[in-house]
C-alpha cells in the first residue's frame, strides 16, 4: 500500500509510511469513537422503545455485549 501511496502522491518513502500509518490509526480512532455511539443507541432504544411501543428483544448479558459491535459495524 505503500508504494501505491508513494506513486500516486509523489511522496518518499518515508512519507508513504508515514501516511499509511496515518491511515491505519485514523480508521482505529474512529472505530473506537463509533462503539460508544452503538452503546448509545442501544441504551436510547431500550430506554424509549416501550414509549412508542417497541419492545426491545431480551437477549440477555450475551446480547448486550455483542448487539453494540453489531451497530459499529451496520
Amino acid at each position: 500500500m505503500s508504494k501505491y501511496l508513494q506513486k500516486k502522491f509523489a511522496l518518499s518513502e518515508q512519507g508513504g509510511r508515514d501516511l499509511t500509518k496515518a491511515i491505519f490509526s485514523c480508521a482505529l480512532t474512529n472505530m473506537g469513537l463509533i462503539f460508544p455511539m452503538g452503546i448509545l443507541f442501544l441504551f436510547m432504544e431500550r430506554l424509549l422503545g416501550p414509549l412508542v411501543g417497541i419492545q426491545a428483544p431480551s437477549l440477555g448479558m450475551a446480547g448486550c455485549m455483542w448487539q453494540p459491535a453489531l451497530y459499529c459495524w451496520l
